[in-house]
């Protein structure tokens, strides 16, 4: 069975406030999945080029409904842990946005595309539809890459940075840096506004609650760290206030007690989330 391509690469350094970081994917025909790759929410939007092929989308928690991603599309931030699975041979191409770098792109859609994929093709902006075909016809990846890296560059330059903005931009950083672990008065205190401004700020920059980007931030850390990376930390380390508070969260994110995600069947999705999540 040959073995899937995967490895992520870095834009210049003048997108580093826009794109957190690009992947790249490649699937032969022959290389059946027998379990699905696992996705956990990190709060980076995408979009995902797909240059051959689809994918199947597959709700973690009940009712399990599936969707077959055959176009490049808009990801928006998602508040649920999916599954991916590949039919077939597969090459796809996505980048991974920071928590405020849609904005930039998207500043009237923040709210419409959170758990929703958009495609492509159904959208109304003509350089996003410029994009993705000038990145299917680009020989390589590198050509792949510049083309997007114009193209982007291109938008920027009409973007506005307020100070709400900037305001909005320090209080991801600070959540990001607590890894979730903070209230949102603490936050409000930290930086001297009312806990309603930057409810406010969030919902227009982000399209979350400060609440919900901190719950996935808290919940990405906890999982990267003890079930990707093997530590050893309580979940108390991650400001849970008792271990019923951490078992309800866990298994509304999972679907699975914490104990059966360490079981081997579980675990041989975890593949792409231990490449991909940062």
């Amino acid at each position: 069975m040959s073995e899937i391509c995967y490895h992520t690469f870095s834009l210049p350094a003048e997108h580093a406030e826009l794109v957190k970081y690009g992947w790249y994917m490649e699937g032969e025909e022959a290389n059946i999945q027998s379990y699905p790759d696992l996705l956990i929410p990190d709060a980076c939007p995408e979009i995902i080029f797909v240059l051959e092929g689809s994918y199947e989308k597959i709700r973690l928690q009940p009712p399990h409904t599936r969707q077959v991603i055959a176009h490049s599309n808009i990801v928006g931030i998602s508040t649920e842990s999916l599954l991916i699975r590949r039919r077939g041979r597969v090459r796809l191409l996505g980048l991974k946005f920071k928590p405020l770098g849609f904005y930039q792109l998207f500043p009237h859609e923040i709210h419409a595309f959170i758990n929703q994929n958009t495609p492509i093709k159904d959208h109304p902006t003509a350089w996003l539809h410029n994009l993705d075909i000038l990145v299917r016809q680009a020989p390589d990846l590198e050509g792949k890459v510049e083309v997007i890296s114009h193209i982007l560059w291109q938008q920027l330059q009409n973007s506005q940075k307020t100070a709400a903005y900037q305001l909005s931009q320090q209080l991801v950083n600070h959540i990001l840096a607590e890894k979730g672990d903070i209230q949102v008065t603490a936050l409000a205190q930290a930086h001297h506004k009312s806990i309603r401004q930057i409810q406010r700020y969030f919902k227009q920059f982000i399209g979350l609650t400060p609440k919900q980007f901190a719950q996935i931030i808290r919940f990405k850390a906890f999982y990267k760290e003890n079930y990707l990376q093997c530590t050893t930390a309580s979940f108390w380390d991650y400001g849970y206030y008792d271990q019923n508070h951490f078992i309800r969260d866990f298994k509304a994110k999972l679907g699975v007690l914490p104990s059966d995600a360490k079981a081997p069947h579980f675990r041989q999705k975890h593949d792409i989330a231990r490449k991909s999540l940062r």
